[in-house]
């Protein structure tokens, strides 16, 4: 995923860093992005073989975990050499100098959400599956058995256990509600997020991250949907209705997640910058504010001037919050908080 990365990302965007237009097919970019690939390919051979092949060929555990994690750690230390590197490129040999700069923004797009009859259907299907499971937990509540088994030993036998009050018998109803009720703020965050407008050609990237919201929110509930389903059968098993064996397929969750998510990156682009609108625009002249002060390693938006919540990632899909937002530091908050409360509740 990370492999294709640079090549979903919009085009006046490289490696964080904001180029102008004419830059795009630069000799220099293609530099930073052998580079990039190189040293990706190295890491990724190098972490597998020190975490996957040369423990199992002296028969120690797999540290699969580590791996994923010294992967990402690795990924985003090439990221950030190519990204300084670019960036410095960019400032000695003056890419904006003399350049008509301009912002364009768009807010808001939320009243054109009506009449998508597909985003309403998929919300209430993930409904009807959080109505079914608590269904389920009611009629079968009377007649559970006063313990309930929590955790079963790698050969099948129960090895943990509960008493049945109403707390843990709905615990995975209540799970549901609470990330349905996450997934689809997200989902209206994201339509109500603002867009930022390549102002060499405004209007095609209207229509482009136009279309990219709609889907994207379309992925955010189709998540919402495979984990309501998930955590249905995790309930089924822990009221018995089920067999343990039907575990085996809550797997497939983070598989459904991960294709949910990658094939409309693939395919749209970060903010639909791969679609084709088939509208002859001509370029405007101008090009995108030179921003990056605003951006700490192209990852991290610094912005107390912004009101917005979410912007656009610069490296990856989707979007990233606003840190210079004091709203953001109250969510976050929020975030940590939760557990945190429901530990001394516990």
């Amino acid at each position: 995923m990370y492999w294709i990365v640079p090549y979903i990302t919009q085009s006046t965007i490289k490696f964080g860093v904001r180029i102008p237009p004419e830059k795009v097919s630069d000799p220099v970019i293609r530099k930073m992005l052998r580079i990039y690939h190189g040293w990706l390919a190295l890491v990724t051979i190098g972490i597998f073989a020190l975490f996957i092949i040369i423990p199992d060929l002296y028969g120690v555990y797999k540290i699969g975990t580590f791996s994923y994690i010294a992967e990402i750690a690795a990924i985003y230390l090439i990221y950030f050499m190519v990204h300084a590197r670019l960036k410095r490129i960019k400032e000695e040999n003056g890419w904006y100098h003399g350049a008509r700069e301009a912002a364009g923004v768009l807010l808001p797009i939320a009243p054109q959400s009506h009449g998508d009859y597909v985003y309403t259907i998929m919300i209430s299907f993930s409904a009807v599956i959080v109505a079914a499971t608590v269904i389920m937990g009611a009629i079968l509540y009377p007649d559970l058995p006063s313990l309930l088994v929590t955790h079963y030993s790698s050969n099948g036998i129960p090895n943990g256990f509960e008493r049945k009050d109403l707390i843990d018998v709905f615990t995975f109803p209540i799970l549901q509600l609470i990330v349905t009720a996450i997934l689809f703020i997200v989902s209206c965050a994201i339509w109500r997020a603002r867009q930022e407008i390549e102002v060499f050609r405004p209007y095609t990237s209207y229509l482009q991250q136009l279309k990219f919201k709609k889907y994207y929110r379309y992925v955010i509930i189709a998540i919402s949907i495979s984990l309501n389903v998930s955590l249905m059968l995790v309930a089924a098993i822990h009221w018995g209705l089920l067999n343990n064996n039907y575990g085996s397929a809550l797997d497939y969750f983070p598989i459904t997640a991960v294709l949910l998510i990658s094939t409309p990156m693939i395919y749209l682009g970060q903010q639909g910058s791969r679609i084709k609108t088939g509208f002859p625009e001509q370029p405007t002249g101008f090009i995108n504010m030179n921003d990056d002060v605003l951006w700490k390693g192209g990852i991290f938006y610094f912005n107390r001037s912004d009101h917005s919540f979410l912007v656009a990632k610069r490296f990856g899909i989707g979007w990233t919050i606003n840190f210079g937002n004091p709203v953001t530091w109250a969510v976050l908050l929020g975030i940590v908080m939760v557990p945190v409360f429901g530990l001394l509740i516990l």
